[in-house]
């Protein structure tokens, strides 16, 4: 349990569960980038909001933003509140670890099925990893986010390759149609 910024006890889904504030700061933007939507970033008031998802300035304001995250304060208290809300299933389930070879067999099931985002929520404020299971588990997400976008880039460009295909059918049925009428109506 720890204190809220005016000194109150504050409530914490599981016991020995770290604080924001307490994970190294080297950390933030990527627990910030990988856990929360480019939404809940900007209702947090972490990024200004705006059409384009996470493009460069985002993630340059997300770094300097994050800068802040550190420190105990409202802000910090009001992120760790929606990762909290957010991934309480996963901190549950990631609570139940008592030893760092539980967490790890967690933290491997949890890649193998997809769902790394409070998986790694519940790993960097688990009680028994340590600063080098952080870092360890924060590249495999960085991998495997940069794994993602490739994936996902590769889909859009298949996507806008097959919207060609289709659009040069269907300006062929189009001429072909055409040509039809122009020879059965003579």
């Amino acid at each position: 349990m720890g204190n809220d910024i005016t000194g109150r006890k504050k409530d914490c889904v599981v016991p020995g569960h770290k604080y924001i504030w307490d994970i190294p700061e080297k950390f933030h933007v990527t627990i910030l980038a990988v856990c929360l939507s480019e939404n809940e970033l900007t209702r947090l008031g972490v990024i200004s909001g705006g059409r384009n998802a996470m493009n460069s300035c985002k993630l340059e304001s997300l770094m300097l933003s994050a800068e802040g995250v550190h420190v105990h304060s409202a802000k910090s208290e009001n992120i760790q509140q929606v990762l909290d809300a957010k991934f309480k299933l996963s901190l549950l389930r990631f609570g139940s670890a008592a030893s760092t070879h539980d967490l790890e067999k967690l933290w491997q099931a949890s890649m193998i099925a997809g769902e790394f985002r409070g998986a790694y929520w519940a790993v960097m404020t688990h009680h028994r990893t340590s600063l080098k299971m952080q870092e360890s588990i924060s590249q495999q997400v960085s991998v495997f986010s940069i794994l993602n976008c490739c994936m996902h880039q590769q889909q859009k460009r298949k996507s806008c390759d097959l919207q060609r295909k289709m659009n040069v059918m269907g300006a062929t049925l189009l001429e072909h149609q055409r040509q039809y009428r122009t020879t059965v109506c003579r």
